[in-house]
């Protein structure tokens, strides 16, 4: 699974991948308990339950409760902050900014941080788990098509977050799950599937700016994937991508130690997917063209009855590429952001989701 899930990363993401001959990292090939060779590539990937299952056991594994500080680019994933809630971290918000997040608001407050964490030490010992290590920052944001705003993050950005995490000894998760859901918007341009990734991921470009992790380096980012979005909803099967020490890491912890990898009946079909094809043909042929369908009418719909009323979308001048699942929508001055959305349900039975709901909740600086 791990090898095919590779393989199909590579293809997609092929422009920001090191070419194999690349001596930079040189990862020598291995073999797994039942004594099959593992690639380089595979060597990257931990299959897991689905993004939001991993995210728990990212955390589980790599931060602290003391010392650990979570930074959530917001607007943004609310269902997000249980999970970090459930494992009893500190949470704070980051804009998103004009580029995907406030870098100077960011490294504001990480300086702040570090100041007055002086001295705190993590409750884990980290002598009795040699295959992981305790971050002391974590920032989370979906950085291609975000739930909610739908905004991409530029690639300026994302390196020079890369360079922020590196100097804060902060982990990355980017939850990469809508990258494979994009269409173009450009009405001039050929009508067809978008085979390649608009830009490289956060981790790809931790793989690739110099200086170069070692062989010994977790890294800064990981890449949290799921096949929910892309196979069907009920299919919890996930991956994560990250530095061969941090997906070794990742795979050590409990629930994976005591009941075997998440999802394995489901990841055996998933496997025999990815081989033949199938999901890559889904994706092409009847996912884009179907969101990009939808897309297309509700833009239409927001320009001939919402534009009138003040109401504007938001991320989408200039965009010749969209994707994902969301529009954000800013109401005029005057109108009432938590009593459009019941209005819009009591009489239309449309289910809206109102702002508010995409901030930190209990935010603790």
């Amino acid at each position: 699974m791990r090898e095919s899930v590779a393989k199909w990363l590579r293809e997609f993401y092929s422009e920001y991948y090191p070419p194999p001959s690349d001596k930079k990292e040189s990862i020598p090939w291995n073999r797994d308990n039942q004594g099959t060779e593992n690639s380089p590539e595979a060597d990257r990937i931990c299959i897991t339950g689905g993004a939001s299952q991993n995210l728990a056991c990212v955390l589980q594994t790599y931060t602290d409760a003391k010392f650990t500080r979570v930074w959530m680019v917001t607007p943004g994933y609310f269902l997000a902050g249980r999970i970090f809630d459930d494992s009893g971290l500190r949470v704070a918000a980051v804009g998103e900014g004009d580029e995907g997040v406030d870098l100077d608001e960011l490294e504001r407050k990480l300086k702040i941080a570090e100041e007055e964490d002086t001295g705190v030490k993590p409750i884990k010992n980290p002598e009795s788990r040699s295959w992981a290590k305790i971050y002391k920052n974590v920032i989370y944001c979906v950085p291609t098509f975000s739930n909610p705003s739908g905004k991409t993050m530029s690639l300026s950005c994302r390196t020079k977050l890369v360079q922020l995490a590196r100097s804060y000894d902060a982990l990355i998760i980017t939850d990469d799950v809508y990258d494979f859901l994009q269409w173009s918007t450009d009405s001039s341009s050929p009508d067809g599937p978008l085979k390649k990734a608009i830009l490289p991921r956060l981790v790809d470009i931790d793989r690739t700016l110099e200086p170069i992790p070692n062989l010994s380096s977790f890294g800064n980012a990981v890449s949290n994937g799921s096949f929910s979005k892309i196979a069907g909803p009920g299919v919890r099967t996930g991956w994560a991508e990250a530095a061969p020490k941090f997906a070794l890491g990742l795979s050590q912890v409990g629930s994976s130690r005591s009941g075997g990898c998440a999802s394995q009946l489901t990841a055996t079909i998933i496997d025999q997917v990815l081989r033949s094809g199938e999901l890559t043909r889904h994706i092409e042929e009847v996912l884009q063209p179907a969101y990009k369908k939808r897309y297309v009418r509700i833009m239409e719909a927001a320009k001939r009855e919402l534009a009138p009323l003040g109401v504007t979308v938001e991320n989408t001048e200039g965009i010749s590429v969209f994707g994902g699942y969301f529009i954000w929508l800013n109401l005029p001055i005057g109108i009432d952001g938590e009593l459009v959305p019941q209005v819009a349900l009591q009489e239309e039975n449309l289910i809206v989701a109102k702002g508010s709901i995409f901030e930190v909740q209990g935010m603790i600086v």
